[in-house]
């Protein structure tokens, strides 16, 4: 017995087409869901953190977030202005720009810390970023095997 190809008609190819794309778009959506409430939730773990004494509000104000789609925004951070920062939200936003345009495709979280001394503080062991790192360490994996979980629909 040899194995006959099945023939569909062109309307259950289009309906297998709409289906499939439909499903790639909620499975789309669940993962930029996921990682927009990780990058607010990430956020606030930076902005609150009590790791450097801000003495502009510069690094402070400088920590954002970008969410893309093939490099087309989906959502962003305020760039909130803390003490006097505005210095600090106009290089955070210039930050995430510089390094978003480096994702032209996929689905991207850009996390930053804009001011150029940024990492010197970290270097001094004092956290800038790192309780926002750990978070995320953490929450990611856990939001996407929700995702996973909806996709098997567990």
């Amino acid at each position: 017995m040899s194995a006959k190809p099945i023939a569909f008609s062109e309307e259950s190819k289009k309906a297998i087409r709409d289906y499939l794309v439909k499903w790639e778009k909620s499975v789309e959506d669940a993962i930029i869901h996921n990682l927009s409430y990780a990058g607010e939730k990430c956020l606030a773990a930076a902005r609150t953190s009590s790791g450097y004494t801000d003495q502009t509000g510069n690094l402070r104000s400088s920590i954002g977030f970008r969410l893309l789609k093939d490099g087309k925004l989906i959502k962003e951070s305020s760039f909130e202005v803390v003490k006097k920062g505005d210095e600090g939200a106009k290089e955070g936003l210039a930050k995430v720009e510089k390094i978003a345009a480096n994702f032209p495709r996929g689905i991207v979280l850009v996390f930053v810390a804009g001011m150029d001394y940024a990492g010197y503080v970290a270097d001094t062991g004092r956290d800038v970023l790192d309780s926002a790192a750990l978070l995320a360490d953490k929450l990611v994996p856990k939001l996407l095997e929700n995702v996973r979980k909806k996709i098997n629909g567990q």
